[in-house]
């Protein structure tokens, strides 16, 4: 199921990402001040205002579209063993071409040493910690080939253990991560589609299982995408506006408040030693807000003929594009800029010019990356193959 609306929530979340990215980057105290410091980033991270950079809401709602648009996708194949290696390779293409893009962003400009040399004048440890992946084709191929797609990192891994992960710190593209638990949700999906498809019975059973073992990790959300999904199938009429309107600001509430505060039913929850579930790996309270502002932009008719302009339609198409290549941008031209202006502008002016020229290059590259995705696109639809006609 794909539509021009889920695009456009895809890149709204998109959008969420590169922002946080932006100011973890080059404005930080707008990313780690709270509101005890008194200054304006503490006093926008605690407000609404964090919603318009709060990344991590927005990778929570990816994984709830994922689940959603996966489910019909999966319902009509008959073959689960050509959809899994369709959806290998819908990622590891772009993945392993943005890896590509990074080891040559961060070859041109490795003399620089842009990232370190930019955190000491912005102040960010985002900088000075990330992007030091080794600039070799056996680190290349490991990491957009293995890390992204079925490893993950040693940060963001709710499966393995710490001690078999490289650091993401390390990683070519660190929002690749999120490629990995794509790729274990679209695991997760086909096999809970296949029960679904033999026996009603058996799939209640997966499904209460899956929720038990993942309802601690970012899994959990491919699993409501799903069920979302089949309700919104099913259903014999539309959630009413005012009650759509009331999940939206229910879950905007819970993730920007997530910022500063977490409920303490939540907080146990995540500690408590719970039989069969998995370690938490995610943040409780913003999963609950993003499942229900997604469930809001679902069923508000009044946001889906306001968010249907063509630049929105635009930043949906090109939103994977954006957030595969954004990172090695900020980091290496972004960076590389803060560095060459500070001496001529000062340090303020300077982080603003490298923030400007981030999102210009981002936005003018993204187009002809988005090239690459279609391309995964076709090859991924080729060996899907053939669909099972017959109804889920």
């Amino acid at each position: 199921m794909r539509s021009t609306y889920l695009d456009v929530i895809r890149g709204l979340a998109c959008l969420q990402v590169l922002m946080l990215h932006l100011a973890e980057a080059f404005f930080p105290l707008f990313a780690t001040d709270t509101i005890h410091d008194h200054t304006l980033g503490g006093y926008v991270h605690a407000s609404p205002l964090y919603l318009i950079y709060d990344g991590y809401t927005g990778v929570f709602v990816f994984f709830l579209l994922s689940g959603y648009v996966l489910t019909p996708s999966f319902s009509k194949d008959y073959q689960p063993a050509r959809q899994f290696a369709a959806r290998w390779v819908r990622l590891l293409i772009p993945a392993f071409m943005a890896c590509l893009l990074s080891l040559l962003i961060k070859w041109l400009v490795f003399d620089l040493n842009p990232t370190v040399r930019a955190s000491e004048i912005s102040g960010s440890v985002f900088l000075k910690d990330w992007w030091r992946p080794d600039l070799t084709l056996a680190n290349l191929l490991h990491d957009s080939f293995l890390n992204a797609l079925f490893m993950g990192y040693a940060e963001t891994s709710a499966l393995f253990s710490d001690a078999y992960l490289q650091s993401i710190e390390t990683s070519f593209v660190a929002p690749l991560w999120t490629l990995s638990v794509e790729m274990h949700g679209s695991i997760l999906l086909l096999g809970l589609i296949s029960l679904r498809k033999h026996s009603r019975l058996l799939y209640m059973l997966g499904l209460i299982i899956a929720c038990v073992l993942f309802i601690r990790t970012y899994y959990i959300l491919f699993i409501i995408g799903h069920l979302i999904n089949v309700k919104t199938q099913n259903a014999q009429h539309h959630q009413s506006t005012s009650s759509a309107i009331l999940f939206l600001v229910t879950g905007m509430t819970l993730c920007f408040t997530g910022e500063t505060s977490t409920l303490g039913f939540l907080e146990n929850v995540c500690q408590a030693g719970l039989p069969l579930s998995l370690d938490c790996s995610g943040h409780i309270q913003k999963m609950i807000g993003a499942i229900l502002m997604f469930y809001g932009l679902l069923h508000h008719k009044g946001l889906k003929d306001l968010l249907q302009g063509r630049i929105l339609e635009q930043l949906g198409r090109y939103s994977f594009s954006i957030y595969l290549v954004h990172f090695p941008i900020l980091c290496g031209i972004g960076s590389a800029v803060v560095i060459l202006t500070a001496p001529l502008y000062g340090a303020s002016t300077s982080l603003v010019i490298g923030a400007l020229v981030t999102l210009a290059t981002t936005f003018a590259i993204a187009p002809a990356f988005h090239h690459i995705d279609r391309l995964a696109m076709r090859v991924s639809s080729y060996l899907r193959g053939p669909v099972d006609p017959r109804p889920l």
